[in-house]
């Protein structure tokens, strides 16, 4: 997806979350607002789907994510800048510490 295709101000949800809403918005695209009105009631309550409602940060990040698999469009997935600079993050952290090596 080219970078201007990508609604302004777009919160990225953190990484758990992410794949929640990934995953719900995929399933959205495909069955329909009675899916969503299903996840409401389910979940009701419930911070990991917080998404779906309005006021919510990621509810933009949301949307957007089921207008992508509507439009069957591939999903260049922006939020790997993100995910790869967290994962950067801790293997730098990793290769920083030493690890002993195991007795034989």
């Amino acid at each position: 997806m080219a970078a201007d295709d990508k609604p302004a101000g777009l919160i990225y949800p953190p990484i758990d979350i992410k794949a929640i809403v990934d995953k719900t918005a995929e399933h959205v695209a495909k069955s329909g607002t009675a899916f969503e009105q299903l996840i409401r009631e389910k979940y009701e309550g419930n911070d990991k789907f917080s998404f779906i409602y309005p006021n919510d940060p990621y509810f933009a990040y949301y949307e957007h994510m089921v207008d992508q698999h509507k439009s069957g469009k591939p999903i260049d997935d922006q939020a790997d800048e993100h995910s790869n600079s967290v994962s950067d993050v801790v293997a730098s952290k990793l290769e920083s510490e030493h690890v002993p090596e195991r007795p034989d």
